[in-house]
C-alpha cells in the first residue's frame, strides 16, 4: 500500500466541528496526517494524527528560510500559494512517504482507500486539482517540475505567487495544475468528492452532473460518507463545506452515524427535513469582503493584467 501524508497548518480557533473532521480521519487510519497549529485546545488526537504546536510567526520563518528570494506572508489565508511546496517546508516529515499532500480542515473525509486506491496512485503523479484536497507522487520529478524556470502557468509562475499580497490560488487551478497540465504531467482529475456549492443555502453538489441542482444532505456512516438528493445515494471521498458556519446539533460527539444538513451536524435521522432559504446573504457578505479586499491590495489590478498575459500566450503559441 502507497503511504500517504496531508499537512494541514492551521492557525487561530480550529472549527467547532473540528471533533467530526477528527473522527473521520480516525477512519482512515492508513492515511497520516500532520496538524501544524497555534491552537492547544485538548482533543483527542487519533493515531494517524502527529500534532506540531507552532505560531504562525515561527511558520513564517521556516518559510522565508526555504526560499532564496524575499517573499510575503502576511495572513494564515496567504498560505495556499505555499502548499504545493511543503514538502521542502517540512522535508524531515515528508521523505519517508509515497505521497505528500494537503487538505483543509473544512472537510469531513468518508473511505479514502476506497477512491485512492494504489492502481490510481500507481498511475498518476498528482491527485485532484482543485485545491481542497491534493496529493503528490514525492518524486524528484514531480516535486520540483513548479519550480523549473523555464516553466510557469498561464497566469503566475512560483516566484510571483509567493511575492503578492493578495491571494493567487497557485495551490490549484491558475498555477500548479495549469503547470502540470502543460508538461503532461499525469493528474487524476475525477470528481469524486462532494464540493458543496456556494451560492445557495442549501446543499447542491458542484462538478458531478448527476447531482446537478439537486439539493441534499450528508450522510457519515462509521466511515462511509454519501451524499443523499431525491432518494438517490452518492459515494464520496470527502465533504468540503466552502468554510461555512456550522451548527453541531448532535447528542454525543463522537457518534458512528450522524447526517450533514445546511448548516448543521444533526442526530442521524431517515429522510431529514431541509429548510431551503432562497438567497444566501453570508456568502454575499463575504463576497463584497473579498472584493473591497482585494482592490485594497492591489488584487483587482494584477489579475487584470494576469488575464492580459493569458490571451497574449494563447495568441503566440
Amino acid at each position: 500500500m502507497k503511504s500517504i501524508i496531508m499537512i494541514i497548518p492551521y492557525f487561530g480557533k480550529l472549527p467547532n466541528y473540528f471533533s467530526f473532521w477528527l473522527k473521520s480521519v480516525e477512519k482512515n487510519q492508513s492515511v497520516n496526517f500532520l496538524l501544524v497549529t497555534d491552537d492547544k485546545h485538548e482533543y483527542k488526537y487519533p493515531s494517524n494524527v502527529k500534532v506540531i504546536y507552532m505560531k504562525f510567526e515561527n511558520l513564517k520563518k521556516k518559510i522565508e528560510d526555504t526560499f532564496d528570494f524575499k517573499i510575503k506572508l502576511k495572513s494564515p489565508y496567504k498560505l495556499c500559494e505555499y502548499k504545493p511546496f511543503y514538502n521542502r517546508i517540512f522535508e524531515d516529515e515528508v521523505k519517508k512517504y509515497d505521497f505528500w499532500g494537503f487538505c483543509d480542515i473544512d472537510l469531513i473525509f468518508g473511505n479514502i482507500r476506497k477512491f485512492l486506491t494504489d492502481d490510481i496512485l500507481e498511475k498518476y503523479d498528482k491527485i485532484y486539482t482543485r485545491g481542497h484536497m491534493t496529493l503528490f507522487k514525492n518524486d524528484k520529478r514531480v516535486n520540483n517540475i513548479i519550480t523549473d524556470s523555464r516553466v510557469s502557468s498561464e497566469y503566475y509562475n512560483y516566484k510571483e505567487a509567493l511575492s503578492t499580497n493578495y491571494v493567487c490560488h497557485f495551490d490549484e487551478g491558475a498555477g500548479i495544475t495549469k503547470i502540470f497540465k502543460k508538461n503532461k504531467i499525469m493528474q487524476y482529475e475525477n470528481v469524486d468528492y462532494g464540493d458543496v456549492y456556494m451560492k445557495s443555502y442549501g446543499f447542491k453538489i458542484l462538478f458531478i452532473p448527476e447531482l446537478k441542482d439537486k439539493f441534499g444532505y450528508f450522510e457519515w456512516n462509521n466511515g462511509s460518507l454519501e451524499f443523499i438528493a431525491n432518494g438517490s445515494r452518492r459515494e464520496i471521498i470527502y465533504a468540503h463545506l466552502q468554510k461555512r458556519t456550522m451548527n453541531v446539533k448532535t447528542k454525543e460527539m463522537y457518534m458512528e452515524k450522524y447526517i450533514i444538513v445546511p448548516n448543521e451536524f444533526r442526530d442521524y435521522e431517515e429522510n431529514p427535513k431541509i429548510s431551503h432559504k432562497v438567497i444566501y446573504w453570508n456568502y454575499y457578505r463575504k463576497r463584497i469582503k473579498t472584493i473591497v479586499d482585494n482592490i485594497k491590495n492591489g488584487a483587482i489590478r494584477q489579475r487584470i493584467y494576469r488575464f492580459t498575459k493569458k490571451i497574449y500566450i494563447r495568441n503566440t503559441d
